[in-house]
């Protein structure tokens, strides 16, 4: 087995490192911050399809400035990449973190000093590097734009859980609703556990891109989102129209404009978190859903008893298993 250096623990670009090692297909063990890997699997296939993603331009916007590591993942022959991830005679540590502005943002709030040529950067082998880059663009769930940057949304394996258990990953982009700009962080929650209700330890990472720093705004781990995953899980074992449903909330512009159904929605992903939660209870989210749709304006009449009454169900039985860990 060969043997590769990870990103430090607590780093986004380890999760992303440790999920594009899962869905390469191959056996690994990790000891501390050292993967020992068996074979690339199918790493070549991985690559050609990150290459071909909207991801890439992620990647690209630090050509500038990191152009060794940039033109190794974007540009070097992908054939000579593969056969070439273990080949090297000792370890390259020159590879700065994927995206060195976001992920250091979590201790200094930006990659370089505003003022000079100061880089910060913390130093990973340029397997990781490439991995990380790679999962990037495998595990967008969403992504929108403000007036000042770019918003993503990603789905990494969260290390902290055992990662042996986590085969399997959802390495799609299920999401295309409308204004998500408009949602509250337990909307996005929400919309994610919609749409992604059979995952089993994917967390949920929320980005913000501006041309000049990255920060991640939302580390949501997978315990934390899990109790509004088996929420959506129980509705869509039930009945998977609900989720259409609910979403003419966010897509239907006119009911947008006209009688601000983004916040009905904020509002009912903010009641089901109570009820996980254990502040009220499932009755309590069903009544107040009622009131602030179908009794409130027959705008909302799409939203029916029946409907609230399935996700009443779907609260009891989470409440009732004490899914809820804080």
């Amino acid at each position: 087995m060969a043997e590769m250096r990870l990103p430090p623990r607590g780093y986004l670009a380890r999760d992303l490192a440790v999920s594009a090692l899962l869905e390469m297909g191959v056996s690994f063990e990790i000891k501390d911050d050292v993967a020992e890997v068996e074979g690339v699997g199918n790493l070549e296939d991985m690559l050609k399809k990150f290459r071909e993603s909207k991801s890439v331009t992620l990647v690209k916007r630090f050509s500038r400035n990191y152009k060794k590591q940039t033109s190794y993942i974007l540009e070097e022959d992908v054939k000579k990449v593969v056969e070439e991830f273990f080949n090297d005679d000792k370890e390259d540590y020159s590879y700065t973190l994927l995206l060195p502005e976001l992920m250091e943002a979590e201790r200094w709030y930006g990659g370089w000093n505003a003022r000079g040529n100061n880089k910060k950067s913390i130093e990973i082998s340029k397997q990781s590097a490439l991995l990380a880059s790679i999962a990037l663009g495998l595990f967008t769930v969403f992504r929108y734009k403000t007036e000042k940057s770019e918003v993503i949304g990603i789905a990494p394996v969260d290390t902290i859980m055992q990662y042996q258990l986590c085969r399997n990953l959802i390495a799609e982009e299920r999401i295309s609703a409308r204004n998500i700009d408009k949602l509250s962080h337990m909307g996005r929650i929400f919309l994610f556990a919609m749409h992604y209700s059979d995952n089993v330890c994917q967390k949920l990472v929320v980005l913000s891109l501006s041309k000049y720093r990255g920060e991640i705004i939302e580390d949501n781990t997978f315990a934390s989102i899990e109790p509004i995953i088996e929420v959506w899980k129980n509705i869509n074992n039930k009945d998977k129209k609900d989720k259409e449903r609910y979403l003419r909330l966010l897509n239907d512009q006119k009911l947008v404009n006209e009688h601000s159904s983004t916040d009905v929605f904020n509002k009912i992903s903010n009641y089901v978190f109570e009820a996980v939660s254990g502040s009220i209870s499932p009755e309590q989210v069903a009544y107040f859903i009622a009131r602030d749709t179908y009794l409130k304006d027959e705008a909302f009449g799409f939203i029916t008893p029946r409907m609230v009454g399935r996700l009443k169900e779907a609260l009891s039985l989470v409440v009732k298993q004490g899914v809820y860990s804080a």
